[in-house]
């Protein structure tokens, strides 16, 4: 599974409750192009819905994984990225590998 970085995850980032760990964007399906998943220590926090044309149309943080007690690594403040990028294009940059 590749992974990627974009705007978005540098601006979760900003708001993690670890900073030593970052968020991430993957495909959910190798062969499904406008599901794409947010992810951060190995766990899916949110997804990202984007048109054929890769334009945003929906972003959401799940609330259980994202901002619970038990699982939740972003502070609530982090809701405010969300909306900021609908209807903008879904840019991503390779993770390189080790």
């Amino acid at each position: 599974m590749k992974e990627y970085v974009n705007n978005i995850t540098k601006d979760l980032d900003m708001y993690t409750k670890y900073d030593k760990f970052n968020t991430y964007i993957c495909q959910w399906k190798e062969n499904i192009m406008n599901f794409w998943c947010i992810r951060f220590l190995g766990a899916t926090r949110g997804k990202i819905i984007v048109d054929d044309d890769m334009v945003i149309l929906e972003i959401e943080l799940y609330p259980d994984t994202s901002f619970g007690n038990a699982l939740g690594c972003y502070k609530e403040s982090a809701k405010k990225v969300v909306n900021k990028y609908v209807g903008t294009k879904l840019e991503l940059t390779a993770l390189e590998t080790a």
